[in-house]
């Protein structure tokens, strides 16, 4: 052991082996990876890698609310930073953008993750790439957040290849371009970036910018509602409940419907009401008047017109003409043609609402325009009187 010192110090220029330990000590070292008093001394002598090491050690955990120890990683962050090390400025710009120990300021983040993203750190283009999208620290850019996305995709971060798909999907760029939007769904998708599968799969199930292919979509659908995603838990349902591009299984399509409206998707909830309402039970139509409720609530215009329905006829309710003029009009308002046409049929009858022969034709007119039926039948029925 003593001759590998004296070797080392023949290479480090160390005059005698006595005083290789305490000079080969004071030079600073990658520190060991978890060890905090290590990485603290190392950092101290300026090791920059040592310091990342280091705001990785301090780092509070996920969940922990401890501003002290986010001061304190932030610290050897900013020193890593300074040293270099462009993981930690993207570290660093990430306590900036979500004011962790830290009072919040995205111009500072967008430069640090400009730092980051400049050193090849592909999560950190994606960050600038957010900011630039929102206009958050700096002058909204769409090109610029484009080209920051493209970035992050090339290097392999799935979620900038998401963003940059919805980008050319939309109308940020100019026209909306499918043909540059569809590969990066599906790069993102297969690199398991549900989000990604989930905007492929409503493509595939309407034929754009791809062929249509309802087992596509309902595979993909699934997928995306196994990471709970609740437009596609409310999609794979109706591909279930329909036997579209899956074998027919209305139970699972049930469970489907009720994980989504469980997250918040009101589609689900309106889906699961519609099953639920072909129940005889006077349960299973007080549920069904729930789940109505809560997807009307969260702005389903389906959901609202059946829920104007039941209170319209009292079927499991006390009847209340009134309410169920309101959740006509909302149902109306989003484009519901049959709430248009319910709606004028109140107005006509004076239920629920001051009698109104202009306005029963209006709105009879707007739900016979719509492609219903019973609203064409209702308005020459209104005109004749």
């Amino acid at each position: 052991m003593r001759e590998w010192f004296a070797r080392a110090c023949v290479l480090v220029g160390v005059a005698s082996a006595s005083s290789l330990v305490l000079s080969c000590e004071s030079r600073p070292r990658l520190c060991m990876e978890g060890d905090s008093a290590d990485c603290t001394r190392q950092c101290e002598r300026g090791h920059a890698g040592s310091c990342l090491r280091l705001g990785d050690t301090l780092r509070p955990a996920e969940g922990v609310d401890s501003p002290e120890g986010w001061k304190l990683a932030g610290d050897a962050f900013k020193k890593a930073c300074d040293g270099g090390e462009t993981r930690a400025c993207g570290e660093l710009g990430v306590m900036y953008h979500d004011a962790l120990g830290v009072t919040r300021d995205d111009q500072r983040a967008a430069d640090l993750f400009n730092r980051a993203c400049e050193g090849g750190r592909a999560v950190s283009c994606r960050n600038l790439g957010v900011l630039y999208e929102d206009g958050s620290g700096v002058a909204r850019d769409f090109a610029k957040a484009a080209q920051a996305y493209n970035r992050g995709c090339s290097g392999g971060e799935l979620g900038a290849c998401h963003n940059l798909a919805l980008m050319h999907a939309g109308n940020a760029l100019g026209a909306p371009d499918l043909t540059k939007a569809v590969p990066l769904y599906i790069r993102a998708c297969d690199g398991n970036e549900v989000r990604a599968c989930a905007k492929l799969a409503v493509l595939y199930e309407k034929g754009e910018g791809v062929e249509r292919d309802p087992v596509k979509a309902c595979t993909l659908h699934g997928r995306a509602c196994d990471a709970r995603i609740g437009t596609s838990c409310a999609a794979h349902g109706r591909c279930l409940l329909k036997g579209e591009g899956a074998p027919k299984d209305p139970v699972r399509a049930a469970e489907r419907f009720e994980r989504a409206c469980s997250g918040g998707e009101p589609r689900g909830c309106f889906e699961l009401g519609l099953l639920v309402e072909k129940g005889s039970s006077p349960t299973e139509s007080a549920r069904a008047v729930d789940l109505y409720a809560r997807a009307c609530d969260a702005g389903e215009p389906r959901a609202c017109t059946n829920l104007g329905t039941i209170y319209g006829s009292g079927d499991g309710v006390a009847e209340d003409p009134a309410k169920a003029a309101t959740l006509y009009q909302a149902g109306c308002d989003g484009g519901v043609a049959n709430a248009c046409s319910n709606l004028g049929w109140l107005y006509a009858k004076g239920r629920g609402v001051s009698k109104d022969k202009a306005k029963a034709k209006e709105l009879l007119k707007k739900g016979c325009d719509g492609g219903n039926d019973w609203g064409c039948q209702r308005l020459k029925q209104v005109d004749a009187t």
